[in-house]
């Protein structure tokens, strides 16, 4: 197998020929997400529909047992380093700022209202400013 370099010097090993390859090319380099199937085992699954699929093994129709969507942190977490690492460069006309509320706020409207309103005057300033907004809820320590 045939190693491959990597940022900071380091080095892995070529993924093997079942595994499958997603490469996100962004301004300053290529990143890429390899997803391993389990060792022994192969696609034996063929999507026909959002409900059914069929058994490439045995031939049986079968049905998708749906379940509610989970929220996938990490999904997001890495969805936002493609967006950073593709519209941020290190200059010095880009800017990272964090809002804080003085008092605790809970509420989502409250909150919207008041980032518009930011975001309106901030415009007013710098007209051709884009921004990624991240809110976070903070839990109350008292």
């Amino acid at each position: 197998m045939e190693k491959i370099e990597c940022l900071y010097g380091e080095t892995v090993q070529e993924p093997p020929p079942t595994a499958s390859t997603i490469l996100w090319k962004t301004s300053r380099y290529v990143a890429a997400q390899i997803s391993l199937n389990h060792p022994g085992k192969s696609n034996h699954c063929k999507k026909l529909d959002k409900e059914h699929y069929v058994d490439l093994t045995t031939g049986e129709l079968k049905e998708y047992h749906l379940r509610e969507q989970t929220i996938r942190p990490m999904s997001a977490f890495h969805r936002l380093r493609r967006l950073i690492n593709n519209n941020f460069h290190g200059s010095s006309s880009e800017w990272h700022i964090t809002l804080t509320y003085k008092i605790l706020n809970s509420s989502a409207e409250q909150l919207s209202k008041d980032f518009k309103a930011f975001w309106k005057k901030f415009r007013y300033r710098h007209p051709n400013c884009e921004y990624i907004a991240i809110p976070e809820p903070h839990k109350c320590h008292g």
